[in-house]
């Protein structure tokens, strides 16, 4: 079996360091949570790794040269402090493995940000797009419009136009696309 370079660095850290969890592997290692499991997940499934209870072991133990069979036995009490291992920063990939060549790398993670903006009260939104709707009377718009015209969320808007014509505050002039206007 071919490893991957985080394949080949969770087994380095399980050999080195004994039993872990995905997520002491994950603190100890440069790699994030979805890649360590899922590098666990293929060394299991070719019997390099077991896990019993959320803990995984190598099942090749690290003393097989008997130079290192001193070595290897003395960081296998320290599990719970994954951290403390040196060899650990040299075998991690700076970058995700799991690429061909030729293929680009992943798109990074758009990190979720909340607005700025102070949370509106009941009804703001309604009033909000009722006085919208209210400059221009004769105008007829759309969900879509609106939302960009106040810088709002779409759906949101959706549902204040719903409910000011369900309260007879605005008219739904057509169906298909929707289109409101002040009544």
């Amino acid at each position: 079996m071919k490893l991957s370079n985080s394949q080949k660095t969770v087994l380095t850290y399980l050999r080195n360091c004994g039993p872990a969890t995905a997520r002491q592997i994950t603190a100890a290692t440069v790699l994030p949570y979805a890649t360590v499991t899922h590098a666990l997940r293929r060394l299991a499934f070719g019997s390099l790794v077991t896990v019993n209870s959320h803990t995984w072991t190598a099942n090749v133990p690290a003393a097989e040269p008997s130079p290192e069979a001193p070595a290897a036995t003395a960081p296998a009490a320290p599990a719970s402090t994954p951290a403390t291992p040196t060899p650990e920063p040299e075998p991690a990939p700076a970058e995700p493995d799991s690429a061909q060549p030729g293929t680009p790398a992943p798109a990074a993670r758009r990190p979720y940000r909340r607005s700025e903006r102070p949370r509106l009260a009941k009804g703001e939104l309604q009033a909000m797009v009722l006085r919208y709707l209210r400059q221009h009377p004769e105008q007829e718009f759309g969900p879509t419009g609106v939302a960009k015209a106040l810088d709002r969320a779409d759906g949101a808007v959706i549902n204040a136009l719903n409910k000011l014509a369900a309260d007879g505050l605005a008219i739904r002039t057509q169906d298909t696309p929707a289109r409101f206007r002040a009544t």
